[in-house]
């Protein structure tokens, strides 16, 4: 379907709502040369809450400067939809928005097909359902049941014009306008242009979203009694369905009602003859535990007090009361659930281990901890693989060589970090003479592995004296540009994994590394703490 035909699906033809104006915020980076302007942020919301224009309006007070390049400016107007559509038509085709006077430059920008943002349960589990748009643009994760119009933009030639300060400044003047949009953690949204399209034709009301069940209230609007709307609801666990119902809406009030359950329920009515959702919604009372959550049972009961008495490590007499509390009822529900979880944890572990996400290792195993380390920097290469990072304080050129040499993405860019003081048992500074001798067999040994003319580009550098600060854990990172970084945890260094036992794993929160590992690199780029560069 054309953009042209898409807006005047949602715009014009009145199954989604009756749009007259729309509400355009533009967040502008003005050259300070005069030169003209770059969008940082465009946000248009089509709503019949506005019901006249209303002339540009300035929500900073005057053009801030945020670098050398660039002021930054806030504007807010009102216009016509109809004058709205031609405007974003041409900005797709031309990377120029274009609204009378006023010329602002795009990126190179691409559209995509509708996006439909659901309702999430706030009951449920906040930690596991997380609709980043909604949250991160408007600050909720309720209010939902919107389409999104996007002008996607590829914003890496204006984000490296941009420091991290200099977007968590702009971020601040955002806020100070009142703007929820937190655009400092949705950088890939820097650079678009959004149009926002709330369903207004079709309201719904929960009125119980419990441990009773789901009953929902809908009403559509007069400008839908001619069409045909399909409801369906949908419950979901274990990676089965166990109850699924469709059934077209007979009045323009209806209910749409779900027994008591722990599973992922999903809601949806659709306008039928163009499949346009007009609702959609997920509960997710699917019972989960693990670290941090339970399974509770139905029913708890609290006996005697007890208490225990002893004595401390210090012959301290202690004394604790006791939770005596048990369950009553029948809980079988609970436990065909608690089985589905452990279940999905084992196949989850053995995948892992599969993939060499998690290895132990006994004593004398150490040529098959090297194997294995080879063998996840060659099993992990995706077409966007960029480098890769090591840090551990007892790193040398062998222990570098042995491993990352062999890994075989083309182009490769390794980054190694080890501590000098570590390996010699010296102060952090240690004696000049002995640091140059040891730089120079490092690098005498890393020039001798490498031929002339090779594709690896590879820098390694150490901690010493007060650039960079004391570390002991070790880590082998694969960082990609588009996909998530992978990280693993070395039980020992690179030297001595699997002489004794240890384990060697992936992190499941990456970046916490990652970050500490760009932080001692920025505090090392100085030439009294390279090693050896072939760059």
């Amino acid at each position: 379907m054309s953009l042209q035909k898409l807006l005047n699906l949602l715009l014009n033809d009145n199954i989604v709502g009756s749009y007259t104006y729309c509400k355009i915020i533009q967040i502008l980076l003005l050259y300070k040369n005069g030169k003209g302007a770059l969008n940082y942020f465009t946000h248009i919301e089509c709503s019949s809450r506005f019901t006249s224009a209303k002339a540009e309006d300035y929500l900073t007070t005057k053009p801030i400067t945020i670098s050398d390049d660039f002021k930054l400016c806030i504007t807010e107007k009102i216009i016509p939809v109809n004058e709205f559509i031609p405007v974003f038509l041409g900005a797709a085709s031309t990377n120029q928005w274009t609204y009378k006077d006023e010329v602002i430059d795009l990126n190179q920008c691409s559209h995509f097909s509708a996006k439909f943002v659901p309702e999430i349960d706030p009951t449920s589990s906040q930690y596991r359902q997380l609709v980043p748009l909604e949250w991160y643009l408007y600050g909720s994760n309720y209010n939902g049941n919107y389409y999104i119009v996007e002008l996607y933009t590829e914003n890496n030639e204006l984000l490296s014009k941009l420091s991290n300060d200099h977007i968590a400044n702009i971020q601040r003047y955002i806020e100070a306008a009142e703007l929820f949009y937190k655009l400092s953690a949705l950088k890939d949204r820097i650079g678009n242009v959004m149009c926002k399209i709330p369903v207004e034709t079709l309201c719904v009301t929960p009125k119980q979203i419990n441990e009773r069940g789901i009953l929902l209230n809908c009403n559509c609007s007069s400008c839908l009694s001619d069409r045909k709307l399909l409801k369906i609801s949908e419950q979901r666990n274990d990676g089965l369905i166990y109850y699924f119902d469709s059934s077209f809406v007979d009045s323009n009030s209806f209910q749409i009602r779900l027994n008591a359950n722990q599973m992922i329920n999903t809601i949806t009515v659709l306008d039928f003859d163009t499949s346009l959702p007009l609702y959609s919604a997920v509960f997710n009372f699917s019972r989960h535990y693990g670290n941090f959550s339970h399974v509770t049972p139905p029913v708890i009961c609290g006996g005697t007090e007890d208490v225990r008495e002893f004595f401390d490590s210090n012959q301290k007499s202690e004394r604790i009361s006791l939770n005596t509390c048990t369950y009553h009822g029948n809980i079988i529900e609970f436990i065909e659930d608690g089985s589905a979880i452990k279940r999905q944890t084992h196949l989850e572990e053995e995948w892992m281990q599969r993939r060499g996400y998690f290895k132990i290792y006994k004593s004398r195993n150490h040529l098959q901890a090297i194997r294995d380390i080879r063998d996840i920097l060659n099993n992990n290469i995706l077409f966007d693989l960029e480098e890769i990072c090591v840090i551990d304080p007892y790193l040398t050129a062998n222990d570098l060589i042995d491993t990352v040499l062999f890994c075989k993405k083309y182009g490769i860019k390794v980054r190694a970090l080890t501590a000098y003081n570590k390996i010699h048992k010296k102060s952090a500074v240690g004696d000049a003479n002995d640091f140059q001798d040891f730089k120079q067999t490092q690098s005498d040994t890393l020039a001798h592995s490498l031929a002339k003319v090779t594709d690896l580009k590879i820098e390694f550098r150490t901690i010493r004296d007060s650039h960079g600060f004391a570390f002991h854990d070790r880590f082998i990172m694969m960082r990609y540009k588009i996909n998530r970084d992978r990280v693993w945890a070395l039980g020992a260094s690179i030297n001595s994994i699997g002489n004794e036992h240890s384990i060697l794993h992936i992190v499941s929160i990456p970046e916490t590394v990652t970050s500490i590992f760009d932080d001692l690199w920025q505090q090392t780029d100085i030439d009294d703490c390279l090693i050896y560069k072939n760059y």
